[in-house]
């Protein structure tokens, strides 16, 4: 005979995971304040992951209607202005990290819109 136990296993992982899962945090994004606290490193990956992903939103909306590419007109200036400028990932950490620093006040909200308004800043500077 099979233990009652073991026939409900599944029913008890499911449970479990429902469990852990409620347990967990939604994601928000990450703030300001939290991208500060991450290593130089760490910083330069998220910032290049940011401009990367505006970068590919040229080829990926470019079968769009026009009406659903205001994305491209709001990044694609900023990745042109990045590269006509010869801003390295490097640099382009250095002008977030700045912002951040001559802008405490904003640190709750989420970084990937503070590199947006870093990025704005320094385009039209």
């Amino acid at each position: 005979m099979i233990c009652p136990l073991l026939m409900s296993w599944p029913r008890i992982l499911l449970v479990v995971l429902c469990l852990v899962a409620s347990a967990m945090p939604a994601f928000a994004g990450t703030s300001g304040n939290e991208y500060g606290e991450l290593p130089e490193e760490l910083r330069l990956t998220y910032v290049a992951g940011i401009l990367d992903a505006w970068d590919i939103l040229g080829p990926m909306m470019s079968e769009a209607p026009a009406a659903e590419r205001t994305a491209v007109r709001y990044f694609g200036w900023l990745i042109k202005c990045a590269a006509d400028k010869g801003m390295t990932r490097g640099q382009v950490r250095a002008i977030v990290d700045k912002y951040l620093t001559d802008n405490p006040s904003e640190g709750h909200m989420p970084v990937a819109f503070l590199i947006w308004k870093a990025m704005i800043a320094a385009c039209k500077s």
